[in-house]
């Protein structure tokens, strides 16, 4: 896994494409000087046409540009959006005027500004407003509410509530945060561990041999550099994955340090640091270790 500070890695399809070979040679490209990269002579596109980078770099140099064409994907659809968006407010805008031309043959409303107001002495909210309750009615008119076909409406009848105690607003408030209170008490009670249940949680703290304010040795034999298995088979293991992935001393070092550390009997968590610039193979240890 690469970890990157700074800006984000440049594109291969657009920008400055010297600066994007110059990046990748340096990510992938062994070096200690800048004459390991490339000649003095030399642009950073020859130099980069010109290396061999292995087939995982240009997997993961390809996976480098997948975050672009997302945005891209991303940056089209929110235009299409907005294109629909403008579409559909110009269709709503030509009902809208179409309604008002005809409202004397509907007979609902005479025009916008008997109805709201000349729109140019309206600020932007109240302009919003009126836009809104147009679109109210033509909803309403296109549902046949407003038609009058002379057919009478059901009335319906409702019966208000009177509350059994009258209190005002604040002692109502009062009473209900009385309830929440004897509600959370409640559940407090139900959840509140027992005595019985603390004691078990003790005796297998104890039984995980942990105990509070002690300090334990642990054995680090398998740093030495002539650690030795307990299992031959492992040995034997741990060499032949050495040999099927070539690995250098420095890497030999690394994946010597974890494999032995998993050799070792109910071995404790390993937290170890595995760094490096680009090319020096740490990709090649992780790949000998996922292999076991």
């Amino acid at each position: 896994m690469l970890n990157f500070i700074g800006g984000p890695l440049p594109r291969c399809d657009q920008g400055d494409f010297e600066y994007y070979c110059r990046t990748m040679l340096t990510l992938f490209k062994p070096w200690r000087r800048g004459q390991d990269l490339k000649d003095a002579q030399q642009m950073w596109a020859d130099a980069f046409a010109l290396y061999k980078f292995k087939p995982e770099q240009k997997k993961i140099m390809n996976n480098f540009n997948l975050r672009y064409e997302c945005l891209d994907k991303r940056d089209d659809y929110h235009a299409i959006l907005k294109r629909q968006s403008k579409l559909k407010a110009a269709d709503i805008s030509s009902k809208i005027q179409d309604h008002y031309d005809n409202s004397c043959d509907l007979g609902i409303g005479s025009n916008v500004e008997e109805d709201y107001g000349d729109q140019r002495l309206l600020g932007p909210n109240a302009i919003k407003k009126a836009q809104q309750m147009i679109e109210t009615e033509l909803m309403m008119n296109d549902a046949g509410w407003l038609d009058d076909d002379g057919v009478s409406r059901p009335q319906l009848n409702f019966k208000g509530i009177s509350p059994a105690v009258n209190r005002t607003g604040a002692e109502w408030k009062s009473v209900v945060k009385q309830c929440r209170e004897n509600l959370l008490n409640i559940k407090k009670q139900n959840f509140m561990p027992t005595a019985n249940a603390m004691q078990e949680v003790e005796h297998e703290m104890k039984d995980m041999f942990f105990q509070p304010s002690t300090v334990r040795l642990l054995s680090a034999e398998y740093f030495m550099h002539d650690f030795k298995a307990k299992e031959v088979k492992d040995d034997e293991i741990i060499s032949k994955t050495i040999l099927d992935f070539s690995l250098n001393e420095e890497q030999k070092r690394a994946f010597h340090i974890i494999t032995n550390h998993a050799t070792e009997t109910c071995p404790d968590q390993l937290k170890m640091y595995l760094g490096g610039m680009g090319g020096m193979g740490k990709m090649q240890v992780i790949k000998a270790l996922a292999s076991m």
